[in-house]
């Protein structure tokens, strides 16, 4: 199972020149906390692990006068976000403890089984959704702050060469 997971802001596109984070580069502070819940077996930013299949010039996110043309790259391009819609999504792994008997070991190490009983959920999908969009939330609110306090230092404190973003005033 997979969900996919849409960042946009009030203006409908996530806010562009997110460089870094004190984990690195914006990708890695959201593979983190996504990537650590427990059901989660993989995660992928835009055309994800497709991307791998693709050539540069399919995978290319071509920019227009109107704007980008695709996203292909799930709205961080270099590490940076791009303005565009950030396309996340999270494979989900099936839940084990089901309503079926299933083979295992016992202290042994003796063939056994197992049957857990009880009330148990078909998918974690309907609680892992909100617990994701919301470590993704925090993640990115995180990455502004620290923009924010980086175009409040002065230039000598900064780390060289000065990002665009913090030069030309945007922040």
């Amino acid at each position: 199972m997979d969900f996919k997971l849409q960042a946009t802001d009030t203006q409908g596109a996530a806010r562009a020149g997110l460089i870094t984070t004190d984990h690195g580069q914006i990708e890695t502070p959201i593979f983190m906390p996504v990537g650590t819940v427990g059901a989660v077996k993989g995660v992928e930013v835009g055309d994800g692990f497709a991307a791998a299949r693709s050539t540069g010039s399919a995978n290319n996110d071509p920019l227009t006068p109107e704007g980008f043309a695709s996203n292909h790259a799930g709205g961080i391009l270099g590490g940076i976000s791009s303005g565009q819609d950030i396309l996340l999504r999270a494979a989900v792994k099936p839940i084990a403890s089901i309503a079926q008997e299933q083979r295992t070991i016992d202290r042994e190490g003796r063939p056994a089984s197992v049957l857990v009983g009880g009330r148990h959920d078909l998918s974690a999908i309907p609680r892992i959704v909100p617990v994701l969009r919301a470590m993704t939330a925090l993640t990115l609110a995180d990455a502004l702050l620290l923009q924010a306090r980086m175009a409040a230092l002065p230039e000598d404190l900064l780390p060289q060469p000065r990002p665009a973003a913090l030069r030309d005033g945007r922040w």
